[in-house]
């Protein structure tokens, strides 16, 4: 898989979309979170991205060799929220 720079976009409706740097759709995310939580924030890191939503639920997504599902998620927790 090459390794290029992308752009991931998140929606009011909770859907995440791979884009080009010059804004060009790619491809959605397959497990979105979907309208189920509000995404709040997105981090990349080393491997993927990490999206933090409402109410503590952190998900995390890595590259796949599968082009058409660049990303998995592969973690789901909650944050425990005082």
């Amino acid at each position: 898989m090459q390794d290029t720079a992308r752009l991931i976009v998140c929606t009011e409706n909770g859907e995440i979309m791979l884009c080009e740097t010059s804004g060009e759709f790619m491809a959605y995310i397959h497990d979105s979170p979907g309208e189920s939580f509000k995404i709040q924030t997105i981090v990349p890191f080393s491997r993927g991205f990490i999206v933090g939503c409402e109410n503590g639920m952190i998900l995390a997504y890595e590259r796949v060799e599968d082009p058409r599902y660049p990303y998995r998620r592969v973690k789901q927790m909650e944050a425990k929220l005082d």
